[in-house]
């Protein structure tokens, strides 16, 4: 969990062995690997439903494949935003189990 001013940001560590029921048909022998881009490495995040319509909001990005330069002190692209599925998925960012987000 990573706390802001405004809120508490839940981080949910996936690999392929613990990938929620409700979302294992989203992920992909390649969803835990890193993505260089233009010689910058990123880690792909994937986005609970709300937690995308939040940030879309604050305009940190628009579409899946954008990038974010600093998303607490890492360098990250998102690869996919779930569907709304009514549950805590919803509010929830899912990185590889050993990204570097800083501040865990």
């Amino acid at each position: 969990m990573v706390k802001t001013d405004d809120a508490e940001k839940i981080f949910y560590f996936v690999d392929k062995n613990n990938i929620p029921k409700k979302l294992q048909d989203r992920f992909t022998q390649d969803s835990f690997t890193f993505e260089t881009v233009s010689g910058k490495t990123y880690q792909k995040i994937y986005l609970g439903y709300q937690e995308a319509r939040m940030m879309r909001e604050e305009k940190l990005f628009q579409n899946v494949g954008d990038r974010i330069e600093d998303f607490f002190g890492n360098r990250m692209i998102i690869a996919d935003i779930f569907p709304e599925t009514g549950t805590v998925l919803d509010n929830l960012y899912f990185v590889k189990v050993s990204a570097p987000i800083s501040d865990c």
